[in-house]
């Protein structure tokens, strides 16, 4: 999923790709409201893609709600939260998925820069220090308030 060798339009783009080839039109669209990042109608087979806000993370957490086959509420204008089970499932397995591969490649533990590098939400830095705390165990553990 992420190389060290592509840039982070390079890895949206690698992304859309594998959202087309699960069976969805990826329609990219700009100037809407910066909230709606990606809007996944699965009926459709359709994911709406804000160009100006989209990030690896949205499309990553979109993948996830394809692959788990997630349904209802996960749109983003009709009361979804983080108290919905979906969403819970697909930041953390997006979350996992982009930590793995970053850390694959070598890079720093560093959860803010991570955190803004591909674009996840500010609510959920504690799941990202959690996933990063199995990753790295004690050595992160040490670190952590300097990172």
């Amino acid at each position: 999923m992420i190389d060290s060798q592509f840039s982070i339009e390079e890895i949206q783009d690698s992304l859309i790709r594998k959202i087309e080839n699960l069976g969805y039109d990826c329609v990219k669209v700009s100037g809407l409201s910066p909230q709606l990042h990606a809007s996944l109608y699965s009926n459709r087979n359709v994911l709406i893609i804000n160009q100006d806000t989209i990030t690896v993370f949205d499309l990553t957490h979109e993948i996830i709600h394809i692959e788990e086959h997630h349904t209802g509420r996960i749109l983003w204008d009709n009361g979804n939260d983080e108290r919905n089970y979906n969403e819970v499932e697909a930041n953390k397995k997006a979350i996992s998925r982009i930590l793995s591969a970053h850390c694959l490649n070598g890079w720093s533990p560093n959860y803010y820069d991570i955190m803004f590098w591909y674009g996840i939400p500010y609510f959920l830095e504690s799941e990202v220090k959690e996933q990063l705390k199995i990753i790295y165990g004690d050595y992160f553990g040490e670190f952590k308030n300097v990172q």
